[in-house]
């Protein structure tokens, strides 16, 4: 009965469901980038990549973080149509995923997935098999409230269970288990 509702273990599965927390959303692209901070050869100004970290931490909303992250896009725009800087495209996805937070017009969490949709299409094809486990990653967490990484805790069943229907394309089965308090 599960595998009736499976999804496209992909990029189109990835982003069927909405999204709990634009915040986790922002943390997907904001963590993927930094595994690509060697190939922007410093073309992402430290400062960004200090309040990207203390934006997610903090969940702060406020209207000069908007401002900020509306900044920041602009930057980064101009560093990606001087330098084609593919993972730069992460940042401005995480840099929208936190404007529709902070602007509470994430459509239910639908619309971060919009915004991803429309990443991966300009990302190079082998970018989803790079990012699956970050994905996962951000997911389990908007999902069940703690990574997917074992911590011999009482969470460890919890989290196996979301990896083996994760994994599986049971995107729906893993987020129908229960959320960590």
């Amino acid at each position: 009965m599960l595998d009736e509702h499976k999804l496209d273990n992909g990029v189109a599965g990835w982003f069927e469901l909405p999204w709990r927390s634009g915040w986790n959303a922002a943390r997907f692209a904001f963590e993927s980038h930094a595994r690509f901070v060697d190939d922007d050869n410093g073309h992402i100004d430290p400062h960004l990549r200090y309040l990207l970290g203390r934006w997610i931490s903090d969940q702060h909303v406020s209207p000069a973080i908007y401002e900020a992250a509306d900044e920041a896009i602009a930057e980064v725009s101009m560093k990606i149509l001087h330098h084609n800087l593919q993972a730069a495209r992460l940042l401005l996805a995480g840099l929208r995923c936190v404007q529709l937070t902070i602007a509470n017009s994430s459509g239910g969490g639908v619309t971060f997935n919009d915004v991803f949709r429309v990443l991966f299409d300009r990302l190079p094809a082998y970018w989803p098999e790079v990012l699956k486990n970050e994905i996962r990653t951000a997911r389990c967490i908007d999902a069940i409230g703690v990574s997917p990484t074992l911590a011999n805790d009482s969470n460890d069943k919890l989290r196996r269970a979301f990896c083996i229907a994760w994994d599986r394309g049971l995107y729906r089965a893993a987020y129908a288990l229960k959320r960590v308090s």
